[in-house]
């Protein structure tokens, strides 16, 4: 007989907050000529020097079209959805091809530290910078994200973060955002507590 495990505190609020994602994009399969929207993953690759956006890139290909990008914010979290329609069928040859897509997500407050909640490191992972030498990246800018979020997207860009404070927002980093990095260099950031100005 095989023994159940209950699912632990992090694991049941990484399934409630995907639920609810899910939810937001509208990701339920809609039976019809028109195809069925399906979620899509997506990542990080940033925030507007304002911190009133949200820089994101996915992937998506084939007979999928139409992506739509939707956002539900509150005091302490973002929740960003990416649904697209796909017009695949058992009747339908798809062309093997895969679009990298980058929106901007605008948000009514500034992040100030609010987790994003939903997104990937993977599907954020950017390829090397035309504008950086020899397969170096442009750093992305992590300042005012929270700590835990900002560490997973550089951890995630094969980065090295070092933080002040384990939890809080980033007000600061060095290097700055646009410094051409390499894989395995260190990313200084100063984090202070949510809510302390």
């Amino acid at each position: 007989m095989a023994v159940r495990r209950r699912a632990g505190p992090v694991r049941l609020r990484i399934a409630t907050a995907v639920a609810a994602l899910a939810a937001l994009a509208g990701a339920t399969p809609a039976a019809g000529q028109d195809g069925r929207v399906r979620a899509v993953a997506y990542g990080v690759t940033g925030v507007g020097p304002s911190g009133r956006s949200v820089a994101i890139a996915f992937t998506y290909g084939g007979c999928e079209d139409d992506p739509r990008v939707t956002v539900h914010e509150t005091a302490t979290a973002v929740g960003i959805g990416v649904t697209v329609r796909d017009r695949g069928g058992p009747d339908v040859a798809c062309p093997a091809i895969a679009v990298l897509a980058r929106r901007t997500v605008r948000l009514s407050a500034p992040l100030e530290g609010r987790r994003i909640l939903g997104w990937t490191a993977r599907a954020g992972a950017m390829p090397p910078s035309a504008a950086c030498p020899d397969g170096a990246s442009a750093l992305a800018r992590v300042v005012q994200m929270a700590a835990g979020d900002a560490r997973r997207l550089l951890r995630g860009r094969g980065l090295v973060a070092r933080t002040s404070a384990d939890a809080g927002e980033v007000t600061a980093q060095r290097p700055a955002a646009g410094t051409c990095v390499r894989a395995g260099s260190v990313v200084r950031l100063t984090v202070r507590a949510v809510g302390s100005r």
